[in-house]
């Protein structure tokens, strides 16, 4: 059980909530309190407060709030338990003395075993000369494997003899994704010769770990997998030692891999994260957003580099960042730049910095000899682009440099684009809406059943939405007088011919049960295809390998229930 008296009050004494939330969210001063853009929802004008006196946080936004212990919770994602044990071992508070075994949280146990997995790794590569003279040649020292907390993985199951060694649950690091279970019931390590990046949180715990091979094997790179505590794309690498940098300099300077990060945090260039994925997920930019309002993107120079680039840059604008794009084809990637410059800094960088205009242009004029096909290409992702954009100072400026370079008005596209495609919306539907109301105007139990099974936000179209919603309402007066009243309202002058030529139709020609079943059978296909074609979109733009999948397996149920499966 937890001794609550000791174990609360020494935590909340040795961690000043502004000090905690301070690593997470960039706060400035606001009377008593401090205040900073919330972290728990995204928003553009700063409504999260904390109190120091009070030891206390609010979001006026989203309203979160409570104590360091609270925060700590939300913010990693973890129960109480988990964040009473992050608070203390950041204080240096030994837990043992206060929790039980069996009262300890699953992220606690995970980021225990993760720490013991580290340091077997650092001590397999302080005997493995070959490694160290490997990791000499990219240029990193004893202090830098240090830092970095580097390790290596050998193929001599010395994890696992540890784990037996010392007697340990097994099954505590299968969770952490360390170890597996084989078929046939023996135990593999999941990392083995190769190099070991541990991937660590702002609050200084090791939730997973990549792993590098020296040669040419395949699959390069090697990660942890989805743990309680450790999901890719939910996290930065080397954040919790470039976060203080990133807050100075006001942005941060994006990379793909871990050599990438350390090549560039080592020379010098500290306000740098690694994404250690295809592209930036909307996560990640959530969270630099939080400390800056700028991000260059300096992926690899090759074609996969850049396509990831220009897969990266609608995320990071629709979270309200200013981008921009590190190119020099001289080099290949970061840490090729880093060995061949003589002069490493902020300046040195910045004259290669290109806004997403040129970026995008420089991109597409590359790709397409057709010119005409590749202004095309180039003013539809800037289209795309800004209009995702949700902070309208950005999209103003945004605007204004599309209109400035290429002399494109970017306002005029967007409201064309949404005039358009409200408009062939409206069209698709019209025919089905017409035939429905026509057929509620014209038969009381045909209007009930459709009453029942339409919902009034399936309407495009305002006019066709307000006559359903008034035959609707006039189901309990008179039949024929409401028909007759809504005959004449205002909202149906446009469809009137339309409506009243069916309903002579229906007269003559009574709807049975099949029709009206045909017709709900067809609005569900409908807006079964509106979703589907709606995932199809979040698809196209996600990252997010863990997402991919979820948004995939909702998207089968869709297709099966649209082929008449349940």
């Amino acid at each position: 059980m937890f001794n609550y008296e000791d174990l609360i009050f020494k935590i909340k004494e040795l961690n000043p909530i502004d000090s905690v939330v301070s690593e997470y969210v960039k706060l400035k001063k606001s009377g008593k309190s401090l205040k900073g853009l919330c972290p728990f929802h995204s928003e553009k004008t700063p409504s999260f407060f904390v109190n120091p006196q009070g030891g206390y946080f609010y979001c006026f936004g989203c309203g979160k709030g409570g104590d360091v212990i609270t925060f700590i919770q939300y913010i990693e994602n973890v129960d109480f338990k988990d964040a009473v044990e992050i608070l203390a071992r950041k204080s240096g508070i030994d837990v043992k003395n206060y929790i039980n075994n069996q009262d300890r949280g699953i992220a606690s146990i995970i980021f225990e075993v993760n720490k013991l997995a580290c340091e077997v790794y650092q001590n397999n590569l302080k005997k493995n000369q070959n490694v160290l003279s490997y990791l000499e040649k990219r240029g990193l020292n004893n202090d830098d494997i240090f830092l970095f907390m580097l390790g290596y993985a050998d193929g001599e199951r010395t994890l696992l003899k540890k784990i037996n060694e010392k007697k340990l649950n097994i099954d505590d690091f299968i969770k952490a994704g360390l170890v597996v279970k084989n078929d046939d019931g023996r135990y593999r390590e999941v990392f083995y010769n190769r190099i070991i990046f541990p991937i660590v949180s702002i609050t200084g715990n090791i939730i997973g770990f990549g792993g590098r091979v020296l040669g040419d094997e395949t699959p390069k790179y090697v990660n942890t997998q989805k743990t309680p505590v450790y999901t890719k794309g939910d996290f930065l690498y080397g954040l919790n030692l470039s976060r203080k940098y990133i807050s100075e300099e006001n942005y941060a300077i994006l990379v793909e891999g871990y050599m990438d990060f350390i090549s560039l945090y080592k020379s010098g260039i500290k306000n740098v994260v690694a994404q250690l994925g295809t592209a930036c997920t909307e996560n990640q930019a959530r969270i630099l957003k939080k400390f800056c309002e700028k991000v260059v993107i300096m992926y690899d120079s090759d074609d996969a580099g850049q396509n990831a680039t220009m897969r990266s840059i609608p995320i990071l604008l629709k979270e309200g960042l200013i981008v921009e794009v590190y190119k020099n084809e001289n080099f290949k990637d970061p840490d090729e730049l880093v060995k061949k410059s003589q002069n490493m800094s902020q300046d040195f960088l910045k004259k290669d910095f290109y806004d997403i205009v040129k970026f995008s242009s420089f991109f597409f004029f590359k790709r397409e000899k057709d010119k005409m096909l590749a202004k095309k290409h180039l003013l539809t992702f800037l289209l795309n682009s800004i209009n995702g954009i949700q902070d309208n100072s950005l999209k103003f400026l945004y605007r204004d440099i599309v209109k400035k370079e290429l002399g494109f008005d970017v306002d005029v596209q967007i409201n064309k684009v949404d005039r358009n495609t409200k408009l062939e919306n409206e069209e698709t539907q019209s025919n089905i809406y017409l035939e429905i109301i026509s057929l509620m105007l014209s038969n009381k139990d045909a209007c009930k059943t459709f009453c029942s099974e339409i919902e009034e936000g399936d309407f495009l179209d305002l006019n066709l939405k307000g006559i359903f919603v008034s035959i609707c309402n006039s189901l309990d007066e008179r039949w024929e007088n409401s028909v007759d009243l809504i005959l004449k309202n205002d909202k149906i002058f446009n469809f009137k011919s339309k409506i009243i030529e069916r309903m002579e139709y229906f007269s003559q020609n009574l709807p049975d049960e099949k029709k009206i079943k045909d017709i709900l059978s067809i609005l569900k296909r409908k807006k079964l295809e509106k979703k589907i074609k709606e995932l199809d979109t979040q698809l196209k733009n996600c990252t997010d390998d863990e997402e991919k999948d979820r948004l995939l397996e909702i998207k089968t149920l869709l297709i099966r229930k649209l082929k008449g499966g349940k």
